[in-house]
């Protein structure tokens, strides 16, 4: 037996031998053509043969319940059957336009193993594919059945997405149940030739419902970096209607619900059947409906009122994915509020109120990254050996390389410096808090900190050592002061310390790090000592590190090393 005859046989043969009649998609590149097949011997047979003829093969991850045309491929609305869930992971690679992928085949490897351990690992080429199997093959006979397993794979495929993000990784939208997927024992002919082979068969199998207790929670479920959350495949008709029962019990248990449904919500500025249709999305979502009954519940409604129908994808997705960003941004408050009032309840009992119990802290920095519309992962605090937590410093950490300095505490109490410090890292204004709920973010924020030895760039000083560092890099440094006439660099004193001039220092700091500070503060980071009402000693303390390697200039730069 091929290696392709054991990979059909093992991911779809249980599916082909059921009595249901079903069909197993064989697609080609360039070609773009179908094959349908009723046996693993039929399909294998083309499998072969279009690879010799040097064709990319796919399967779809989804089998009908009747053959197509060749021009065809199963449509998600027309998969009658799922053996499994599936992932795509890209490995960096010149066939790759994106950057931001897995590293290498380890990291790829990774990603996917978090959560469950995959039944099947293919090394696609240029990336891995990965199948965990079901113990029995899943017939979606039902549209409830189908509206459960497309929102079982979206979910899992968000979750991958999470997995990814932690390594600074993207993976491509591939939630679809018309994916199609490479197949081990052909060639991927991308670039140079690269056989697809698989790299485990554990043959593990599992039930659908044992993905439910891990799939991430509800608010982590958005990737933030982008802008709306991925809706599946609607299917839109002009006659669709809303589960009836379910709508029923929404008319009669929320009042919300009814005058949105009859244009009544005079509490909404805006009265356009886009705002009612936000409105009744986002209630429908609030208990729990799914995305399709949401589409044929705001076709109804603009039905009802002799709307445009608006039969675009693109419309209902993008409404549907604002309502349940809404609801995200619903959870987000709740957790943050509860965080807030069990640090308030503490204090007022006596009781710490600077530490969260480790099981909400994770969930915390979630909710606040969901506040600020980033992808936050962590929040450090940086302390003196010891645990000192005097001057110590609070940094936001991202996905990938996303790292930003905020300052001290001080600086973590200022909203401006925050909204800036993110606007530099992550590229977005975040929006403006009422200061009451500052307070409790900054709360938040402190309390959800992981405490990390200080390196010495994190200290007060040996920020300021950092700073100083990067100051005396930019410029030339003077043999002596007889040179300086009306130059402001730094200069040799007769001891050959260093010495810098506060003004311009304090000038870069406000141009170059976007921190102000006054004369007293900058000579107690400074611990020096003047040489003139402006010029500065830099203590002795702090010393050079030179390495041959660099340029003079970059000799004459600073390393600082805390005492």
């Amino acid at each position: 037996m091929t290696e392709t005859d054991e990979f059909i046989s093992d991911v779809f043969g249980p599916a082909l031998d059921l009595e249901t009649p079903l069909y197993l998609c064989v697609f080609s590149l360039p070609a773009k053509r179908s094959s349908w097949h009723r046996t693993v011997e039929s399909a294998a047979q083309i499998v072969e043969r279009l690879n010799d003829d040097q064709e990319d093969v796919y399967l779809g991850v989804g089998l009908s319940a009747a053959e197509m045309a060749p021009a065809r491929r199963c449509g998600a609305k027309d998969v009658a059957c799922l053996v499994g869930l599936w992932a795509d992971i890209d490995i960096r690679h010149p066939v790759h336009k994106k950057k931001n992928l897995a590293i290498n085949l380890e990291e790829a490897l990774s990603i996917v193993n978090v959560r469950i351990e995959p039944t099947i690992t293919i090394h696609s080429g240029h990336g891995i594919q990965v199948w965990w199997l079901f113990k029995e093959p899943w017939l979606l006979d039902s549209e409830e059945e189908h509206h459960k397993a497309s929102e079982l794979v979206r979910q899992w495929h968000e979750a991958v997405k999470i997995d990814a993000a932690k390594y600074g990784a993207t993976v491509d939208a591939t939630q679809d149940l018309s994916r199609i997927l490479r197949i081990p024992g052909t060639t991927n002919w991308k670039d140079e030739p690269v056989p697809v082979s698989v790299i485990t068969n554990n043959h593990f199998r599992y039930d659908p419902s044992e993905f439910d207790s891990v799939l991430p929670d509800p608010i982590a479920t958005t990737i933030l970096e982008q802008p709306n959350l991925i809706i599946g495949h609607l299917e839109l008709r002009d006659d669709c209607a809303p589960p009836f029962e379910k709508f029923d019990a929404l008319l009669k248990l929320e009042r919300k619900f009814k005058l949105s449904w009859e244009h009544n919500r005079r509490d909404l500025k805006d009265q356009t059947a886009s705002a009612y249709d936000l409105s009744l999305a986002s209630l429908a979502i609030s208990y729990g409906w799914v995305d399709q009954e949401v589409a044929c519940l705001l076709i109804a409604h603009r039905r009802k009122h002799n709307e445009d129908l608006k039969l675009r994808e693109d419309y209902y997705a993008r409404t549907i994915a604002k309502a349940r960003e809404g609801k995200i941004k619903s959870q987000a408050d709740e957790v943050l509020n509860g965080v807030i009032d069990d640090l308030k309840a503490a204090s007022y009992a006596g009781a710490d109120s600077t530490i969260i119990d480790k099981d909400k802290r994770d969930n915390a920095i979630t909710a606040l990254g969901v506040q600020f519309e980033i992808n936050l992962q962590r929040i450090v605090k940086y302390v003196a050996g010891g645990g000192d937590t005097n001057n110590a410093i609070y940094t936001l950490e991202g996905e990938g390389d996303k790292k930003v300095t905020v300052g001290t505490a001080a600086d973590l109490q200022s909203q401006n410096k925050v909204r800036t410090k993110i606007m530099e890292a992550w590229g977005r204004v975040i929006p403006l808090f009422k200061p009451e709920r500052w307070l409790g973010i900054v709360q938040t924020m402190v309390s959800a900190a992981y405490i990390e030895e200080l390196q010495v760039e994190a200290s007060s000083s040996g920020q300021m050592g950092s700073w100083i560092s990067s100051y005396i890099a930019e410029r030339h440094i003077l043999t002596s002061k007889a040179e300086l006439e009306n130059d402001r660099n730094p200069y040799y004193d007769e001891d050959q310390n260093i010495c810098i001039f506060g003004n311009d220092f304090r000038f870069w700091l406000r141009t170059n790090q976007q921190e102000d500070i006054s004369q007293i503060q900058m000579g107690t980071r400074l611990r020096g000592k003047r040489t003139t009402r402006s010029a500065w000693v830099i203590p002795s303390s702090w010393h050079v590190i030179e390495d041959e390697a660099l340029s003079r200039v970059e000799q004459e730069v600073m390393e600082i090393v805390n005492e």
